[in-house]
């Protein structure tokens, strides 16, 4: 499976030695149900996943850590019910209200005619492609390094990790789960 879809996927056993790191943490809000964070983690060298980490405030000691995951022309923002209704059916904020601890994390999907930042996703594709990667083998073993660092905090039961999402997410949700 990690051979179908390329590196690093292909290196994660020993890429995983190497610890995650959280360069940047950053306080968003405190609100009734959860402190919010916007997050950097470091998951492979000098490369970075954007996320939103969703804190309950009542939460049991057990749990559950769910990462919701954004569609194509979504962002951690947008499932997160930022930006209003939208099509996410308040994913992240019905986890949240189910005691769970969240982490959305951000992938190369967003709609750069309302977010900014133009990419090609394509190409980006194409040209990891090039060197026996992809960009989805990128995006799923980024996923499982996020989760290498959450196992390492207070807040995240090892044994009970769950991820969902909407479309794009959806089938970021079923590639990670398969290579985890």
């Amino acid at each position: 499976y990690y051979e179908m879809l390329g590196a690093p996927l292909t290196e994660y056993e020993s890429l995983k030695q190497i610890p995650v790191t959280c360069v940047e943490d950053t306080f968003v809000a405190d609100t009734a149900l959860c402190e919010i964070r916007r997050m950097r983690l470091a998951v492979l060298g000098d490369f970075t996943v954007y996320g939103i980490l969703f804190l309950p405030h009542e939460r049991a000691e057990d749990a559950p850590f769910v990462i919701s995951q954004h569609g194509g022309a979504g962002t951690p923002e947008v499932c997160s019910d930022f930006f209003g209704d939208n099509n996410y059916n308040h994913q992240t904020m019905r986890l949240l209200q189910r005691g769970a601890v969240v982490f959305a994390p951000g992938l190369l999907l967003w709609n750069v005619e309302i977010f900014g930042d133009r990419y090609d996703r394509n190409r980006i594709d194409s040209d990891l492609k090039q060197v026996s990667s992809s960009i989805t083998a990128l995006e799923v073993f980024a996923i499982m390094r996020c989760i290498d660092y959450f196992v390492t905090q207070p807040y995240c039961n090892p044994d009970r990790i769950g991820m969902v999402g909407l479309s794009y997410g959806g089938f970021f949700t079923t590639l990670t789960t398969a290579a985890d």
